[in-house]
């Protein structure tokens, strides 16, 4: 059944968010636009900025609900509480990821030269304004020796806007097989708690929603991993279709602490909560497309390196072990060489 048809069947039980109910953003930026553009690195370039003020009143407006049903002051006040804390964790990832790299600076110089500076400078540009398609995201993090990078993002609370997420998956994925990749038929699927609704009603006990994430293997490209991140509010107040047992038991769990301890695993309530099945219950309906048991709110694809992230690692604690005086010489000696210049070494020159 396509997707049209599982959407047909679907009206006739669920309520379906309007398609084009919200503008997307129209100004200078209308011709390369894409909705699910990477979050921007950098906003300071004007007409960044004034695009990012077009899609942040798009966003406002979304956040109010639409035409969706259902919503309560609690449960808007909510949504809007877990967007803009996910938004602000993105945007600090993504400058993080862009700024630690492996390479140094003279390294990072040098890795590219002649008529190709040109092409990577003009696609680095791009990518740090949110323009760039993931092709060139892909090779600018391969550039640089990025452990991570955002590929596309798609903001779509409450299920509006759900239509961009087909196209979004097929241009994140193209070419991944051209670069000897390969992109899996029947993804793995992974389902997180990230958040409960007592930062709202500072209750030690759920009341009408948990935050969840599903996280997708798409594709591997190498020692690569594609991977495609989705947040949602799993709803336990009236409307929702949740087994009524997995509620009372969801709901008779003390929630105290952050879900994830300091060495990063679930915490004690998130594996109580678990344990009565919930992943199980949560992919029926995600799957269902149900968006009064499961309320959407954005997905996000990005390529993570291993192998990447553990150089960096060793890098760090290279640094780490030099005292201040030698930090200072080294960024100094690397700032020289980035610029073509040459350091003397114990009086000549030579590089070193």
């Amino acid at each position: 059944m396509s997707n049209a048809e599982k959407f047909e069947v679907l009206n006739e039980k669920f309520w379906i968010p309007e398609e084009g109910l919200f503008d997307e953003p129209s100004d200078s930026r209308s011709e390369d636009y894409r909705p699910w553009e990477a979050t921007p690195i950098s906003e300071h370039v004007s007409e960044v900025s004034t695009h990012q003020r077009a899609v942040e009143a798009m966003t406002f407006e979304m956040l109010k609900g639409g035409s969706y049903p259902y919503l309560t002051p609690q449960l808007e006040d909510y949504v809007s509480l877990i967007y803009f804390s996910r938004e602000a964790n993105r945007k600090t990832k993504n400058a993080q990821s862009y700024h630690n790299i492996a390479l140094s600076d003279d390294e990072l110089f040098a890795a590219v030269t002649g008529d190709d500076r040109y092409d990577v400078w003009h696609a680095q540009e791009r990518m740090l304004q949110g323009r760039a398609k993931p092709d060139e995201i892909r090779s600018i993090r391969e550039h640089r020796m990025m452990a991570s990078a955002e590929l596309a993002k798609l903001t779509h609370m409450y299920g509006y806007r759900l239509e961009h997420i087909e196209p979004m998956r097929a241009e994140a994925l193209q070419g991944v097989e051209a670069l000897g990749g390969v992109v899996f038929d029947t993804p793995t699927e992974e389902y997180s708690i990230i958040a409960a609704d007592n930062s709202i009603t500072r209750s030690n006990h759920l009341t009408f929603g948990l935050t969840m994430t599903r996280v997708r293997h798409l594709a591997t490209i190498g020692t690569t991993e594609v991977k495609e991140r989705s947040s949602f509010i799993v709803v336990l107040n009236n409307q929702t279709r949740l087994d009524h047992e997995l509620i009372k038991n969801l709901k008779s769990v003390e929630v105290r602490g952050e879900p994830e301890d300091a060495l990063g695993q679930p915490s004690s309530w998130v594996q109580a909560m678990k344990s009565f099945g919930l992943d199980a219950e949560v992919k029926k309906y995600l799957e269902a497309n149900d968006f009064e048991t499961i309320l959407p709110m954005s997905t996000t694809i990005f390529e993570h390196d291993p192998e990447v992230s553990a150089l960096i690692k060793e890098k760090h604690a290279a640094q780490e072990s030099l005292s201040t005086p030698d930090i200072i010489k080294k960024a100094r000696e690397d700032y020289i060489r980035s610029m073509g210049g040459i350091v003397l070494v114990n009086g000549s020159n030579k590089k070193k």
